[in-house]
């Protein structure tokens, strides 16, 4: 995954603006596999951005 790429900011864009979101949702509104919007995704709850809630991902802490 590259950090810097159009594809990662526009799914780290998508999930700021909605602040709850799905993978397939995400997928969908962006236009990106959800195979990348996962690796991201996965990123961010690694790094404590996002926290999993059932099926649901929500914004955890915005300014990191």
């Amino acid at each position: 995954m590259r950090l810097a790429s159009k594809k990662t900011y526009r799914i780290i864009y998508h999930a700021l603006e909605n602040r709850h979101f799905t993978q397939l949702q995400t997928a969908k509104a962006t236009g990106i596999s959800l195979g990348q919007v996962n690796k991201v995704t996965q990123w961010l709850v690694k790094k404590r951005f996002v926290e999993k809630q059932k099926n649901n991902y929500y914004l955890a802490d915005p300014s990191g």
